[in-house]
């Protein structure tokens, strides 16, 4: 379980997220099987990844990250809270008044930290919400403050979410040829890095724009 966690960086960056969700399932399905000790710690910090990695076909189980969010606090280890609290805000992330809390808890933990690799992370995730909750102008303040943390620490994924995110909100906000520049921008740059995801978000923004 730690290990998976510990390779969640890569789940995400490469699009190997059905990888990712088969080591944590088997970790989980041996937990259940043979009743196998594992700190609160681990269990907290691997739901909470999981939870992100499901978040991406759009099937988070609310229970499960709920969950973790009790453990990490009865742990009191604000690092893993802030993970759970960030999976908890992708389970809302249709409902922005819902999430929108636990994005601030997350951010908040993670500035006490002063771990800007992570703060990064959760304004992009926030930034992602605003856009599906149809928020451009919460979308483009998120991203840009998480891309200047993003390129400060070289951190060329999250750097790269923050920008789709701009892109949409460009779009929304009728800068067609502004959003267009950047999702073509960022189609050649995935496409070098092998970020799928990534690389088919932005060519659908850039559909949209061109369209």
């Amino acid at each position: 379980m730690a290990l998976a966690s510990s390779l969640q960086p890569l789940w995400l960056s490469r699009g190997r997220i059905l990888e990712g969700l088969a080591w944590f399932r088997a970790a989980l399905t041996d937990f259940d099987a043979h009743h196998r000790e594992v700190s609160a710690g681990v269990r907290a910090r691997g739901l909470a990844d999981k939870a992100v990695l499901d978040a991406q076909l759009g099937a988070v189980d609310n229970m499960a990250v709920q969950q973790a969010v009790a453990l990490a606090r009865d742990v009191d280890d604000p690092a893993v809270l802030a993970r759970a609290l960030t999976a908890c805000g992708l389970a809302a992330a249709f409902n922005a008044e819902v999430a929108r809390p636990y994005f601030a808890e997350a951010g908040g933990l993670a500035r006490e930290l002063d771990d800007p690799w992570r703060l990064s992370q959760i304004l992009g995730w926030q930034a992602t919400a605003a856009t599906v909750a149809g928020d451009p102008s919460a979308a483009h303040t998120a991203a840009e403050e998480g891309l200047d943390l993003a390129d400060a620490i070289g951190d060329r994924f999250n750097s790269r979410i923050h920008r789709v995110n701009l892109g949409w909100a460009q779009l929304w906000q009728g800068d067609l040829a502004g959003a267009a520049a950047q999702f073509g921008a960022l189609v050649a740059e995935a496409e070098t890095a092998q970020d799928g995801l990534l690389e088919a978000n932005s060519l659908a923004g850039r559909g949209h724009a061109l369209a």
